[in-house]
């Protein structure tokens, strides 16, 4: 489980007040880091608040911090516009949670306990419109061989669609979780995808439930 906070900002009053808050709330440490620079080296589990703002450019120095297979890293991103298209969303790596300008501070409580339980925290809406949203990138880029996925790594990919963590996926499938991690290192390369959620929605579009 998560055991420490980290907040993605340009920083000030109102994200030191956020952070007080919710580290007083959820008895975490928490980190506020206003470059990748700040971001701390250690091996550890992150809850990682990103701010909206901070990661929209598209030449943002955070834009390809985080790797798609540091699993102990979770992204969620605040603030996010509700108008707002969902490009960010689909190529940030790691994202597990989307929290809207209008949710409220309890929403977002809640919403981080659950990630930190294991599960994702995307609404019915959000979650289709990144399936619509996948499915149009799909169609555009027009592969030209069918993509091969091993019965086991189909088994992956569902355990992914319900929110299972790493662990989750080993002690469910009797894997170890190097294995699991070899599996996940293979569909995102066979899917050409950068993150859980992208891989999770071709499994959507490709895999009855």
């Amino acid at each position: 489980m998560a055991n420490r906070l980290i907040l993605i900002s340009s920083g000030g009053v109102f994200s030191s007040a956020l952070m007080n808050h919710l580290s007083s709330t959820l008895s975490m440490d928490y980190e506020i880091c206003v470059s990748p620079s700040d971001f701390p080296r250690e091996n550890d589990h992150f809850v990682v608040l990103v701010d909206y703002q901070t990661v929209r450019a598209v030449n943002s120095p955070w834009f390809e911090f985080f790797t798609p297979f540091n699993q102990q890293i979770k992204v969620l991103l605040l603030d996010y516009p509700e108008k707002e298209p969902l490009d960010i969303v689909s190529s940030l790596n790691n994202v597990c949670g989307v929290f809207f300008s209008s949710d409220s501070l309890e929403t977002l409580e809640k919403g981080i306990r659950k990630v930190m339980e294991g599960e994702m925290w995307f609404g019915r809406q959000l979650v289709g419109e990144l399936l619509q949203l996948y499915k149009r990138k799909v169609g555009e880029s027009k592969p030209t061989k069918q993509i091969k996925i091993s019965p086991r790594e189909v088994e992956v990919l569902r355990c992914l669609s319900v929110g299972y963590s790493n662990h989750d996926v080993a002690q469910k499938l009797h894997l170890s979780e190097n294995t699991v991690k070899s599996h996940l290192f293979n569909i995102f390369r066979k899917l050409n995808v950068k993150n859980r959620t992208q891989a999770v929605s071709w499994f959507n579009s490709h895999y009855s439930m």
